[in-house]
């Protein structure tokens, strides 16, 4: 009796299996169909306009700083020089000069690390919002066009000239980031990615979506 009843649970579990198996099909027929975009962040963000002249407003200010670092640097050879030259060692004179020159000493240390800590949050600051902002541009076109999904597309090609100067360890880290090996060229938005960005950066309309949204695989 227990034979036949396991029987019973047997064949009901093979009949359920083999309606799900024509049932699935017909299921994912009537989904519709993933459409699915790529874009490549470092490709944008070397061709947005706003990240060229903030590059070139960084290295303005970067040698403005220089210049004050040259400036401190001789102020503090020329204390160095005079009390050398002009006053003699173990005496008050010579205490006193030489106290001014490690208090400038640190001060200039001091500044220096600030200048340089105040370069680096505001670098992180602003590559923090050009990616938000590449984000919500991705994020726009996708809506605009339908889009279900976007990846990233991190790699980089290597000219025979970078290749060169890599060393065998960095061209593996390189080629390890392709995450994205194949896309149909339809299915890369990182060229409107930069018009929209660069048109919104000048203050120009941005460029309309096309009304039909291009073609992406099924995910089948």
């Amino acid at each position: 009796m227990l034979q036949s009843f396991r029987r019973l649970q047997y064949a009901g579990s093979v009949l359920l299996v083999a309606s799900l198996a024509f049932t699935l099909p017909s299921l994912a027929e009537d989904a519709p169909p993933t459409r699915i975009a790529v874009a490549s962040p470092s490709r944008v963000l070397h061709s947005m306009q706003e990240v060229i002249d903030l590059r070139t407003t960084e290295k303005a200010e970067l040698g403005k700083l220089g210049e004050q670092e040259q400036t401190k640097k001789k102020e503090l050879e020329d204390l160095v020089e005079r009390r050398n030259k002009f006053t003699k060692p173990g005496t008050d004179d010579y205490q006193k000069q030489s106290t001014e020159i490690l208090q400038k000493t640190l001060e200039d240390r001091n500044w220096a690390e600030f200048q340089q800590a105040q370069l680096g949050r505001d670098n992180k600051q602003h590559m923090q919002d050009l990616f938000d902002k590449i984000k919500l541009t991705i994020a726009k076109i996708a809506e605009e066009r339908k889009i279900d999904l976007v990846l990233s597309d991190q790699g980089t090609d290597l000219t025979p000239d970078e290749l060169d100067k890599l060393s065998a360890d960095q061209v593996n880290q390189i080629l390890h980031g392709h995450n994205v090996l194949y896309n149909s060229k339809t299915l890369d938005i990182t060229d409107d990615v930069i018009a929209r960005l660069n048109a919104a950066y000048k203050g120009s309309s941005p460029p309309a979506a096309p009304a039909t949204p291009a073609p992406a695989p099924s995910g089948k």
